[in-house]
Parts: structure tokens; sequence; C-alpha cells
């Protein structure tokens, strides 16, 4: 009883921090407490948790390992931005290749303003955000896509001036492997 008001208030509490984009789910536009297109909270969260800049495809990349270091979270920033502030932010699974090269951060696991952590199901996924726009199969992953271009209805695209957003998650055998979060470079 005690843990379903728990979830229950979880719930409650992420649903606050998206906007409603209509039938076809939420606008998530936040992760590991740096909220999307502002400044004050990327900025808090690099100087709190150190740099981890690199940029290998002309992007401002701040990547960082969780605790348990089997998660690694991917903030962008993309040219003619603000410094901290971040258009889109990728969760993905950690590889060999990171532990020793990324920064660890005091975090347990990288959650999104609406409760997605990596190792929910499609159904959770689903319930959470909503109908996605299309689904793609192959290779052993399924992926969910959302996407928004009506700032009405997506009210992150005006304060951030971007034309759209789009929001992937990424499934193996039913678990989700990845996510990305953001507004693409236009």
């Amino acid at each position: 009883m005690l843990a379903s008001l728990l979830l229950l208030s979880l719930y409650q509490i992420a649903a606050s921090e998206a906007v409603l984009v209509g039938d076809s789910g939420f606008v998530v536009t936040e992760v590991a407490g740096v909220q999307l297109g502002d400044a004050t909270s990327g900025l808090r969260f690099i100087s709190q948790q150190g740099r981890g800049k690199v940029s290998d495809d002309g992007y401002v990349h701040h990547r960082y390992l969780n605790g348990s270091a089997d998660e690694v979270l991917d903030l962008v920033s993309y040219p003619g931005g603000s410094k901290g502030t971040f258009y889109r932010a990728d969760v993905r699974q950690a590889r060999p290749s990171d532990i020793g090269r990324l920064p660890h951060v005091s975090v347990p696991k990288f959650i999104s303003g609406r409760g997605t952590t990596l190792g929910q199901n499609r159904v959770t996924i689903v319930a959470l955000l909503g109908t996605p726009e299309s689904t793609t199969e192959g290779d052993g992953l399924v992926t969910l896509v959302y996407r928004c271009s009506n700032k009405k209805r997506c009210p992150i695209l005006k304060k951030v001036n971007m034309p759209s957003y789009e929001a992937r998650y990424v499934f193996r055998a039913e678990e989700l492997v990845e996510f990305s979060i953001g507004m693409p470079y236009p």
C-alpha cells in the first residue's frame, strides 16, 4: 500500500514537470535536474558535477556516468547557444570505453521529469507518455518516437526558439536501453 502511494506521488510530481502534447503524449524537458533550454539549471549541474565536456561532432557535449557507472547522460548544446543551455539530453547504457573516461556524478539513475529511467518496459513508457507518433523495429530494437512542432502545444519551442521537439525511446527485449529528448538542430 505504501509503495503504491509513493509510486502515485512520484507520477504526480513527474506529471507536473511535463507539458501536454495533445493525444500523442508528453514533451519531457528535464533529466537529472537539468531543464532543457534553461541555462541556470544547466550551469548549476555542470558546476556541481564537473565539466565532462567533449566536442566530437561540432556540438558541445557534457557527458557523465551515473554513480554505479552503468548509465551515461549526454547533455548537448548547439552552436550559438548560451553557456549551460542544453537543447538535447541523451541517456544510454554505459560502454566499457566510458569507464575511466567520463566523470562520475552522485546520481544513482538518470531520471526524466516524467519518471523515465533505463530498464523500464514499453508498457510503462506508453503509460507515462501516451501513444507514440511512430514505432520502428529492426536489429532487435524497437524505437518509439514522439514529435511536436506546434509552439502552442509545445511551449518549450517558443522559449528556446526551435522549430521542433523529438523524443526517442529505444527498447531491446522490451527493456528501455536508451532515450533521447529535446530539439533537433535545425
